[in-house]
């Protein structure tokens, strides 16, 4: 979801007839939260909000195959569902199963998300079909998982397509405040063989305030952290060239701010991120 600015008068009086048009789906709270297996069962989720659609991102025209999604959310995580129907089950490309790493080789999901309802604090939430995740916060900030809570996926290839489910937790998100609040969201897909991407709604060239509103999302009280993390490092082992290598380190992190975190690191672990294909994304 690409962060709006305010330019003038007519960018504001433009937003509010676009506004019009937005989709918006009611906030569904679940007594009993789905088990995230991969498995998208109706009873699991019954009574949560159903999202239908996708269109192209780069003109607005229908997505060749049906999608299907589903949102609900409790006082801890948000649950999404997807049911995404392929033409050629076979070339489902589903490479990455591991948390937090880049999938956009892959066939897959991402749930994009602005709790403040400013259309400025994008946050997106990528999965696949082997439970591959990848998380992408407002502001760049670092996204850990011994930090930034427990964002799981599981998700499979079926006889028409693929399907996924995942868990969210709200402690990841900035969040405005307790209480009933209206939410952005859009969902979009990816499919690598012909290197398309489709949103439910459209909200390129201008249209940003078309980004779906769900409605009504009671939001738990933002997580107040004012601690230190510390997250040790240690390893050993034999290299035959050098004999026997041993290391430490710890990696830190505290808020300065609502807005700023420091991150620090003693003594970075330089020999294992050099033998490492992923980006930089764990010391």
């Amino acid at each position: 979801m690409p962060s709006r600015r305010l330019l003038g008068p007519v960018v504001f009086i433009a937003a509010c007839q676009a506004s019009a048009q937005t989709p918006t789906y009611p906030g569904v709270r679940l007594a009993t939260p789905p088990v995230i297996d991969g498995k998208v069962e109706e009873a699991e989720w019954a009574g949560a909000t159903v999202v239908r659609g996708l269109v192209d991102t780069n003109n607005n025209t229908p997505a060749p195959d049906a999608a299907v999604f589903r949102m609900a959310y409790d006082e801890r995580y948000i649950y999404i569902a997807a049911v995404l129907a392929d033409s050629d089950p076979k070339s489902i490309r589903a490479v990455e199963f591991r948390t937090n790493v880049d999938v956009s080789d892959d066939d897959s999901v991402e749930f994009g998300i602005d709790p403040t309802n400013s259309l400025a604090e994008s946050n997106g939430f990528s999965f696949n079909s082997r439970g591959a995740t990848n998380v992408n916060l407002a502001g760049g900030r670092a996204a850990k998982r011994e930090w930034l809570g427990d964002f799981i996926s599981r998700g499979r290839v079926t006889e028409n397509g693929w399907e996924a489910e995942a868990r969210i937790p709200w402690s990841i998100l900035r969040l405005p405040g307790k209480g009933k609040r209206d939410v952005r969201f859009n969902f979009y897909r990816f499919t690598p063989r012909t290197n398309r991407v489709f949103a439910h709604a459209f909200t390129d060239n201008g249209k940003q305030a078309n980004t779906p509103i769900w409605q009504g999302v009671d939001l738990p009280a933002p997580t107040v952290d004012r601690s230190i993390k510390l997250l040790p490092y240690f390893y050993g082992g034999y290299d035959p060239d050098s004999g026997t290598v041993a290391n430490a380190g710890l990696d830190l992190k505290t808020p300065l701010t609502d807005q700023i975190q420091l991150v620090g690191s003693i003594n970075p672990d330089f020999r294992n991120i050099e033998n490492q294909i992923l980006s930089l994304d764990f010391s």
